[in-house]
């Protein structure tokens, strides 16, 4: 995911949020977390594309050892992300047996997506052309809903170990059960919108 992507999802998410009474009780502290959370994830994405490059220039094939080594820097990337949010008052205790299944998939699934576009790419005029030459358009979506379904199914894991006030925790399963289907309905939105501008403008 681009930086613009992964930014353009957090806004839309809580734009959307803000309509709801439940969300505003908890809005400063879960916008601080969902934009720090965010950041964090277009680290993580960037470290994917850097290790794609890495192995396109060796010539291998993305295997087990390259999405355990994106597992361990994402783990890195984490322990940032609690320095930078000891100020709030919320605090987290990640339990990675718990969000790994969806964030190895993820890891995994995105590292081959970019490497076979890389790989692509190398033989065309460019990024869009690549896309095409890979994917059909159902193809391309179903791929790009996918990742974004394993981020939400991550966020939704990493938030469930959000401690909030005991005045509050009355309001956690319908908060996360809101949040959970306004993330939903913003990927199929940015999934579409991301597919168009790719096959549109290739003429696919």
């Amino acid at each position: 995911m681009s930086a613009y992507t992964m930014n353009e999802f957090s806004e839309r998410t809580v734009a959307r949020l803000k309509r709801n009474k439940i969300f505003k009780l908890l809005l400063p502290a879960f916008t601080s977390f969902l934009n720090i959370n965010v950041n964090k994830e277009i680290e993580k994405d960037r470290q994917v594309i850097l290790r794609a490059r890495d192995l396109r220039t060796e010539g291998r094939y993305p295997g087990d050892d390259d999405t355990d080594y994106l597992l361990d820097k994402a783990r890195e990337i984490d322990r940032k992300f609690l320095q930078d949010i000891s100020t709030l008052a919320s605090s987290i205790v990640i339990h990675y047996d718990e969000i790994e299944q969806y964030r190895k998939q993820r890891i995994k699934k995105m590292l081959v997506l970019v490497y076979e576009v890389m790989q692509a790419w190398e033989q065309t005029s460019g990024f869009r052309t690549a896309v095409t030459s890979l994917f059909t358009r159902d193809q391309f979506m179903s791929a790009m809903k996918g990742i974004f379904d394993l981020y939400i199914n991550e966020t939704r894991m990493l938030s469930q170990s959000v401690r909030i006030p005991r005045r509050l925790l009355f309001t956690r399963d319908a908060l996360m059960s809101k949040v959970g289907s306004v993330m939903e309905d913003v990927a199929l939105e940015l999934t579409r919108e991301i597919t168009d501008r790719v096959y549109v403008r290739a003429g696919g």
